[in-house]
């Protein structure tokens, strides 16, 4: 698990008191962490090609998905919270991993000193 294993405390998993209920969330901080599905939130990355079957239906409900988070992130910065997306594909990769928790350790660092 990202958070649990590399001594990071104080997350909540799901958290429901903010806006789009981050998969991690640091209350206390208020750092918000997405771990956003490549395919379902549209990664620029990966760009998985959709289902030719009802194509339209998929790119509406992807494009929707990308509002949808473009919106909670407004809603929780104008609310003061710092937030992190994070791509399906990074977690792949040990190196990239790395340097998504050293980059969260030294917000909550720099936010706890």
């Amino acid at each position: 698990m990202l958070a649990g294993s590399h001594r990071l405390s104080g997350w909540r998993l799901n958290y429901e008191d903010a806006p789009g209920k981050p998969d991690f969330a640091f209350p206390d901080y208020k750092v918000a962490i997405f771990v956003d599905g490549c395919y379902w939130h549209g990664c620029p990355h990966c760009k998985r090609p959709l289902p030719e079957t009802n194509h339209e239906y998929w790119e509406r409900k992807i494009q929707r998905n990308i509002k949808r988070d473009q919106l909670h992130d407004m809603q929780l910065r104008d609310a003061g919270w710092r937030v992190f997306r994070i791509w399906e594909h990074q977690l792949k990769d040990k190196n990239e991993c790395q340097m998504l928790l050293d980059q969260i350790h030294a917000i909550l660092g720099e936010q706890n000193g």
